[in-house]
């Protein structure tokens, strides 16, 4: 069985590479996650009410986490298109979120992928991104 965080073990994450806390499966083109919501405004909790947005964020941040696994050198990562969103609120009170995205296509400096949000069973967010990262020297 292959260490599912192979190449990124190291990795010095910056911010805002916060809202993942632990990813569970990691291939060459896929990734999945979980993350705790749990109304605090360091997770950017309203009031009880977590925006759905802040999935999309999750997505990217596994998406740049599936790119340092093949391609450690890739410091930065940014969402330059999102497209085909579809966005459910999640409802009130503490959650986790399972994380899953899907490696579409592209090399380095931009890659496409498809992202998925499930909260309490139910797909509440989905979303295609672009990542456009960077290398150290770059």
């Amino acid at each position: 069985m292959t260490d599912i965080m192979a190449g990124i073990r190291n990795t010095t994450w910056a911010a805002p590479f916060i809202y993942i806390d632990r990813i569970i499966h990691m291939d060459r083109r896929t990734a999945v996650a979980l993350t705790v919501f749990n109304g605090d405004k360091e997770r950017f909790g309203y009031d009880g009410f977590v925006s759905p947005s802040l999935l999309i964020e999750c997505m990217a941040q596994l998406s740049l986490a599936l790119i340092r696994h093949s391609d450690p050198e890739v410091e930065i990562g940014v969402i330059p298109s999102l497209r085909d969103i579809v966005m459910t609120p999640p409802g009130t009170g503490a959650f986790q979120a399972a994380i899953r995205v899907l490696w579409e296509g592209g090399d380095y400096p931009r890659y496409a992928f498809a992202g998925s949000a499930f909260v309490r069973g139910e797909q509440v967010c989905e979303a295609h991104l672009d990542i456009l990262a960077t290398r150290g020297a770059a």
